[in-house]
């Protein structure tokens, strides 16, 4: 099998499962060492389809999309987040909420 029919066949099995552990992969697919190192360097690095737990399991992602408008390579431009999940007005299309707080010791 070569090497794009077998990254095709880890990630239907990895959209399936969502979560498999190298070992499993080497077992199913008689994978060598190298092998399995580019696997996980295509798919964590290049593709970034997959993220690496523990060195141990190999974890689905999801499809990459491209970066929105916005966001810079750390993160949200508008909440500086580093965390997607901690900002989802860019994924929502919300606009932030503002508050005005009145005071009676203005003038």
């Amino acid at each position: 099998m070569d090497f794009s029919a077998l990254r095709t066949q880890v990630i239907d099995l990895l959209q399936r499962e969502g979560r498999v552990a190298y070992r499993a992969l080497k077992l199913q697919f008689q994978l060598d060492e190298d092998t399995l190192e580019a696997l996980k360097d295509d798919l964590i690095y290049a593709k970034r389809l997959a993220a690496d737990e523990d060195s141990r399991v190999l974890v689905w992602t999801g499809r990459a999309a491209p970066p929105a408008p916005g966001h810079r390579a750390g993160g949200c431009a508008r909440c500086h987040s580093t965390k997607r999940a901690l900002c989802g007005s860019e994924q929502s299309g919300i606009a932030p909420r503002r508050y005005v707080i009145l005071s009676p010791f203005t003038s």
